[in-house]
């Protein structure tokens, strides 16, 4: 085989191993995601609650329903490759949720606070957005996910006002 062809050789068996180990990831993040055990008591169901047709749940579902969305969304730079239509509906769906969440915590308010700016500045600059605000509405869902569901606390990146 010439130089050329050993060329391409490796370069192709790169670019194999490269997609091999994407999709170990992409599994390993999924058998994550479905064995989170909880380690920690999570907060009361009462902490934080959302008021829909005059009926209150927890907001203990948002919170999980929202990092595992920003998992799939923005991780393992799936950031770089946003699907801004999906996005958008995401953050419509958190800033409506928002304004029928109530909470006595005012470090759990002032999360729910950072997360509608965060959420609005991204509407407001669909067409040129910011990465970062993905990565922090990422962040701050993260985190409350395991201090409403009780995962481990070691795991978070600190960037909430409400801390356990």
């Amino acid at each position: 085989m010439n130089k050329s062809g050993i060329i391409v050789a490796i370069l192709a068996f790169s670019l194999m191993l490269a997609s091999c180990t994407g999709m170990l990831k992409d599994i390993n993040e999924a058998q994550v995601e479905e064995n989170l055990e909880v380690v920690n008591e999570p907060l009361e169901e009462d902490v934080a609650t959302i008021t829909h047709d005059n009926k209150e749940e927890s907001a203990h579902s948002f919170v999980r329903h929202f990092h595992n969305f920003y998992n799939n969304t923005v991780c393992y730079d799936k950031i770089n490759s946003l699907d801004m239509v999906e996005q958008m509906e995401a953050l419509d769906e958190i800033l409506a949720t928002l304004k029928v969440i109530k909470t006595k915590n005012a470090d759990l308010k002032a999360d729910f606070d950072r997360i509608g700016e965060l959420a609005r500045e991204a509407k407001e600059n669909k067409d040129d957005p910011d990465l970062m605000n993905y990565k922090l509405l990422h962040r701050y869902f993260h985190d409350l996910d395991i201090y409403f569901n009780g995962y481990d606390y070691s795991q978070a990146w600190g960037v909430t006002t409400y801390k356990r």
